[in-house]
Order: structure tokens, then sequence, then C-alpha cells
């Protein structure tokens, strides 16, 4: 039976990019799902590490078939929607994972929420 990763993030905690090749050798494992975080006030900005969507494109090019990947822009950079459709354009397959200081009921989620929730994903 294989497994697939839905939660892998590049050149975070040790992960490097260089190690992906290793890790997409076992056999069992189908593909991966790969995270950027951008935050732009993080609540603990200590922990915070920018993982840019640009590190995932390039590895995603070297490994079309085993790497799916996915990005979640700050809501309230004023840029988001502009930043998601310009990914959404290079391949990226959907929004996640939304790492953001904010509550549900947060008004900056509402467009963000709705723009999501208009567009076709097809991974």
């Amino acid at each position: 039976m294989k497994y697939i990763d839905a939660h892998l993030h590049i050149n975070y905690s040790g992960f490097r990019k260089e190690l992906i090749d290793n890790y997409l050798k076992d056999p069992e494992l189908e593909f991966c799902l790969l995270h950027t975080w951008q935050e732009l006030r993080p609540s603990i900005p200590s922990l915070y590490q920018p993982l840019p969507l640009e590190d995932i494109l390039e590895i995603k090019s070297q490994y079309p078939d085993r790497l799916v990947p996915f990005f979640a822009p700050d809501p309230t950079d004023p840029n988001w929607q502009q930043l998601m459709e310009s990914a959404l354009a290079n391949g990226v397959k959907g929004c996640g994972e939304l790492k953001v200081n904010l509550k549900w009921s947060d008004h900056a989620l509402d467009d963000y929420l709705d723009f999501l929730n208009k567009k076709d994903y097809r991974c």
C-alpha cells in the first residue's frame, strides 16, 4: 500500500532541498504535498522561517510527478490575491498551509476564503 505525505516543507527544520532525492526513493511513497510559509506578522517571530514559493516551484520542476505545490499567502498582505493568482498560473494546486495569527471571524479572511472557494483545483 502506498502513502502520501500531505505535509512537507523544503528548507525547514533541517530538511534541505538536497535531501529530497533520498526521501522520494521510498517505493511506498506515492507523492508529497509541499507547503510554503508566509506570515507578515508572526505571532512567535523566533519560530518563523519564511518558506518562499520559489523554493517549492524549483524543486517541483525536478520531480513533477512526485511533488504537488501548495501556497498560502498571508491574507493581510495587500497583494495576496495577485500572489495567489500568479502561484496558480505557475503550477500551484491549491491553498495550504495557512499559518497566520487570525481568527476565522477576522474580516481579512472573508475575501480570501471567497476567492479560494471560487477556484477549480485539480491535482
